[in-house]
Order: C-alpha cells, then structure tokens, then sequence
C-alpha cells in the first residue's frame, strides 16, 4: 500500500539512473510531466524515465518550482505578451549563478525545454541576456566560456588584431 507520501510526488529516474521525487504541486510547471502523470491511476511502481536529464538538473528544476510555487499560473497568452521583459527574480539569479559554465546552464536549459518548463526556460533566457547585456564581446567570451578564435574577423576587427 502506497503511503500519502508517495502519492503526492511523480517519480523520476534520471538518465544517470537516480531516482528524484518530483512533487506533484509543482506537476503544472512541466508540459511533460503533465502527460507522463495519470491522476485518476494508481501511482505507478515504475519511474518515469527522463531521457537526457540529470538528477542535479531535475533537482534544480523542482528548487526553480518551489522558489516560484506561489506565483501566479500563467496562460499561453500571457506568456506570449510577456516574452520580451527583461525582469528576473534575484532567488533566480542566486539559483542560476551557481551553474555559470556554459556546460552547466546549457545542460539546465536543455532540462527546461525537455521537460516543457517554459517559464523556467524563459527566466534562463532572461538571465542570460541581463549578464551579457551591453557588455564587450571579451567579457561576454569569458562569461560564457567560450573562447574567441583567432582568425575570426569579427573578433580580429574588435581587438585590432
């Protein structure tokens, strides 16, 4: 018999073959998840597999869902209006800041649009654009760890090289 413990989570197993408990409160958030949960079913005894994303990736995600769990729900339309605000929560800058390297936001970013967390891939791309905003092509190539090639004309126009 399956306790109210385990009835009120999703489980998960991770492409590294952990186990994370996906709160059901949170199911909303992800386009995915919504399909993979069946609530009128008894919970299954099997995870729900989620090809290509990491436990510390899912963990991050359902930490994202419980910083925003009392935001408003919002609608297709609204998301669409909204797209283009520059503004973020600073508990999502402290959460985006410790995975800075471009593996690790790019992992988190694949993880959002995999689990169809629009908000969450919006609020990436929100604070992606505020770190590199105005600022020159060097910092914006150190921030994001990818080196400038020699020989790139862009680069050699900017440096003078």
């Amino acid at each position: 018999m399956s306790t109210e413990a385990e009835q009120d989570v999703l489980p998960l197993e991770s492409s590294d073959h952990k186990l994370v408990a996906f709160p059901l409160k949170y199911i909303h958030q992800s386009g995915t998840l919504i399909c993979a949960h069946k609530p009128k079913c008894p919970p299954s005894p099997v995870p729900f597999h989620v090809h290509d994303v990491k436990a510390t990736w899912l963990e991050t995600c359902i930490q994202w869902c419980r910083i925003h769990e009392n935001d408003p729900k919002i609608d297709r339309r609204q998301r669409f209006l909204s797209r283009f605000e520059k503004t973020i929560y600073q508990e999502d800058i402290e959460l985006f800041d410790k995975f800075r390297s471009k593996e690790n936001l790019g992992d988190l970013i694949n993880a959002a649009f995999l689990l169809d967390m629009p908000d969450l891939a919006t609020a990436l791309a929100r604070y992606v654009a505020r770190s590199v905003d105005g600022k020159p092509i060097k910092y914006i190539s150190e921030w994001m760890g990818v080196p400038i090639r020699s020989g790139d004309e862009y680069a050699d126009a900017i440096y003078g090289e």
